[in-house]
């Protein structure tokens, strides 16, 4: 529940960041973020091998890729923000406002993800946070429909994000299949009691 009512604190602020900043703000802010993600993917295998002498620890591998995506981050957030004057002249009228905060939203759901691969990451030693994970429904939602932004991730995490997902979806298949045999086993005795 926690972690229900923190993801959406995050997608409601973001909304409420992207409806004040406008579109062209959000639009470029997401595309910072996206290539941000991109030349991290593209350039850790380099930095990793740099800063490593075999594949290193999941944790050392993480912290990296971290590292190198803040770096980028910043860099073109400075790039971005030397050209603010003149994308505050570029206004939509009355769609900049609601159509950034869509798309902030669509920042906010990125966020999500970065900090539900975060909390998979721990989970794997917490107990307490893994059991709160399976008990989350804003968790089963992430895991199945914004899988897709793990293309952004080298291959280290998509592996945990793809044995996640496979997991979830063989209990929601188990759990589906019980709840049919369930309804199954329910009808003839409703089919009994309406022919007494």
């Amino acid at each position: 529940m926690i972690i229900d009512v923190a993801f959406l604190i995050i997608l409601t602020l973001f909304f409420l960041l992207g409806y004040k900043k406008g579109f062209i703000f959000e639009f470029f802010g997401i595309f910072i973020t996206l290539l941000s993600f991109y030349l991290s993917n593209m350039l850790y295998p380099f930095v990793s091998a740099f800063f490593t002498e075999d594949k290193g620890t999941y944790l050392d591998n993480a912290k990296i890729f971290a590292g190198i995506t803040v770096a980028i981050f910043v860099i073109l957030f400075i790039v971005l923000n030397l050209f603010k004057r003149f994308l505050k002249l570029i206004k939509l009228k009355r769609l900049d406002n609601i159509l950034g905060g869509f798309l902030g939203l669509v920042k906010g759901s990125f966020l999500v993800f970065i900090v539900f691969i975060i909390l998979l990451l721990v989970s794997k030693t917490d107990q307490k946070l893994r059991t709160t994970m399976k008990e989350s429904i804003s968790v089963n939602i992430i895991s199945t429909y914004l899988y897709s932004y793990s293309d952004l991730f080298p291959e280290f995490i998509k592996d945990t994000l793809t044995e996640y997902k496979q997991n979830n979806d063989e209990k929601k298949f188990r759990n589906d299949i019980l709840k049919e045999l369930e309804n199954n086993d329910e009808k003839p005795k409703v089919e009994n009691e309406n022919n007494r």
